[in-house]
């Protein structure tokens, strides 16, 4: 008993039944945004929310086995997002020393991803998610990760003969937290094939951060490098926020400068990792039942997955629905619909009001009326004006759906306006 309605006017181009059709109105042709492509799926640390209980609906915690963090999903490289890391060439622009007592002169000489093969030595941190991998001097983001990976040669230099050197292996990771205020840039900074002057180099790191944020950690004590082992560099940000009214800080962008040192050398060399993908975060903004402090990369529109197995009714009314041409499936070349999040309470029960009006009334024992485009979303019947789907199904499916539903804006952290999508797996 699913139908795909339009309100109560004609469409035209129907497909045969009454009160069916597609319509989308321009304004929801306007929210489509660039395709992403996708990388590897990465391991999931612990959740940062509780999990979902409801003794009285067994289906709730089944659903809780196939929750999926933000952290699960892989990271995307968004192609009209700058997120090149910053991997100048000094080593072209060095001119030889004529200081007194200083002879040496130091420069850093980016890799080319052509190289990385030949040149990367050590394993990936376990922490770096896997997707990162595949990225060289680029930030690919998921919700609550950026992370990047430079490689290069620190070489020294006395006059124009080459007089020492070392690979370098950089991984840099910054993590949003969801449930707190609270954004980490960790690095590793690994050497290889020290030679000459190079066993000389030290290094220092600092952080940094534009926009409405704060630097918590101080600069990094000048350390020494050991071949073929990582040196981990720890850093923590947060949000500029009051926690005393509903507050979001947008645009956050961190950065950290390692600076390469040697006692003889008279210049340094400083490698910047800048990611250019903004951060952000609020205070209550996502609602008084999620964590009232978090932290998410706002311009990843994550995926909630609704398992067909457990709730077959409410995953084929999404999956029909979809297929109909109602927005909010993953996208694919040439079709990018994402759902966008409401959160005034009048707004959604009005949609689901309107979705509603032409099922059975009472309805039948057991049963309940099942919307799509969810009611808590930009694109339900009465917000969207647009068209929208109605079915009923089981009570218990409609409200761990319900449930399930509310548990990704949780993890995910959306606030109103926020973009994701809805995919059911089997």
């Amino acid at each position: 008993m699913g139908l795909l309605s339009h309100g109560h006017e004609a469409c035209p181009g129907g497909h045969g039944r009454e009160n069916t059709g597609l319509r989308f109105r321009a304004a929801l042709a306007a929210t489509v945004g660039p395709l992403l492509a996708l990388a590897v799926l990465a391991p999931s640390p612990a959740l940062a929310n509780p999990p979902m209980t409801d003794p009285g609906n067994p289906l709730i915690a089944k659903l809780e086995k196939h929750r999926q963090g933000p952290s699960e999903e892989p990271g995307r490289v968004n192609p009209n997002a700058k997120r090149k890391a910053v991997v100048q060439d000094t080593c072209q622009s060095t001119q030889p020393s004529q200081t007194e007592g200083k002879p040496y002169t130091i420069c850093f000489e980016p890799a080319e991803p052509a190289a990385r093969n030949a040149i990367q030595a050590l394993a990936r941190p376990a922490e770096v998610p896997e997707w990162c991998a595949d990225f060289l001097n680029e930030w690919p983001t998921n919700r609550v990760q950026g992370c990047s990976h430079q490689l290069g040669t620190i070489i020294v230099r006395q006059g124009v003969k080459q007089v020492g050197k070392f690979e370098l292996d950089l991984w840099s990771l910054i993590t949003a937290n969801p449930a707190k205020n609270e954004i980490t840039f960790d690095q590793w900074v690994g050497a290889e094939d020290l030679d000459g002057q190079g066993y000389a180099i030290m290094f220092t790191a600092i952080p940094g951060c534009s926009g409405p944020c704060n630097v918590m950690t101080n600069p990094y004590p000048p350390t020494e490098l050991v071949e073929g082992e990582y040196k981990r560099v720890h850093h923590e940000l947060s949000g500029q926020l009051s926690g005393t009214q509903v507050e979001v800080s947008n645009g956050i962008f961190p950065e950290a400068e390692l600076v390469f040192i040697h006692p003889l050398a008279v210049d340094a060399v400083t490698v910047v990792s800048e990611i250019f993908e903004p951060l952000r975060c609020d205070y209550k903004a996502a609602g008084g039942d999620i964590a009232y402090y978090g932290c998410v990369f706002p311009l990843f529109w994550g995926t909630h997955k609704v398992p067909r197995s457990i709730l077959l009714g409410y995953a084929n009314h999404i999956a029909e629905a979809q297929t109909e041409g109602l927005p909010g499936a993953p996208p694919t070349p040439g079709n990018n619909y994402p759902l966008h999040r409401i959160r005034n309470q009048s707004d959604i029960t009005e949609n689901r009001n309107t979705a509603c009006q032409d099922a059975p009334s009472p309805r039948p024992a057991g049963w309940e009326c099942d919307e799509y485009p969810p009611a808590s979303t930009l694109e339900g019947a009465a917000t969207s004006g647009g068209d929208y789907s109605w079915r009923l199904i089981p009570i218990e499916q409609n409200q761990a759906g319900g449930a399930h539903l509310k548990g990704f804006y949780r993890d995910y952290r959306l606030i109103a306006r926020d973009a994701f999508y809805i995919q059911v797996v089997n």
